[in-house]
């Protein structure tokens, strides 16, 4: 929740109670915590819930979302998945779909190359403040990820990020100026 993992739970996709109710059920019978901030993860969860329900109802913005999470959001993704929640996704869709010219669905993978090259010049960035730090590969990749993490909780890092993958979208590709 909010980049920190809370509590570690498991949940049932096949289960008829959702996963909603098994994780506020798993945050209520936690008992490192006392009642009054269990109730406050519960409610917090419930905005969330709540929130990504009312973004979801939009067929393109769902889309956008699945296709994001599909190719940067899994391990296959180098260096490491990169997460948005809900209202970073939705800064990014924001900025990207007034520039769509031709149809959403034919520029999808347009946009997805876009961000795919704003998340290397973030990435990029986070180690070049890394650069000279002393420490092993696997520390190095741990302190780089958790400083992209940091970026892009930062509003003002997490707009340029979005101009940049809007930007880089707008502009006419390498593969146009050679041809």
């Amino acid at each position: 929740m909010d980049g920190q993992c809370l509590v570690i739970s498991q949940v049932h996709f096949d289960k008829k109670e959702s996963l909603q109710k098994q994780l506020e059920h798993t945050i209520l019978t936690f008992n490192s915590w006392e009642e009054d901030m269990r109730h406050k993860y519960v409610n917090t969860l419930k905005e969330y819930v709540e929130e990504e329900k009312q973004l979801f109802i939009y067929k393109e913005y769902a889309t956008f979302a699945i296709r994001y999470d599909q190719l940067f959001g899994v391990s296959a993704f180098e260096p490491f998945p990169i997460y948005l929640d809900g209202s970073q996704l939705n800064q990014v869709y924001g900025t990207m779909q007034p520039l769509v010219k031709t149809g959403f669905y034919a520029e999808l993978e347009q946009m997805m190359a876009a961000i795919k090259t704003a998340l290397e010049k973030l990435i990029l960035d986070a180690q070049n403040t890394l650069e000279g730090e002393q420490t092993y590969f696997l520390q190095q990749q741990k302190l780089l990820e958790e400083k992209v993490n940091l970026l892009l909780q930062d509003n003002t890092a997490l707009k340029q990020f979005t101009q940049y993958a809007g930007a880089s979208f707008q502009s006419v590709g390498k593969h146009q100026l050679t041809d």
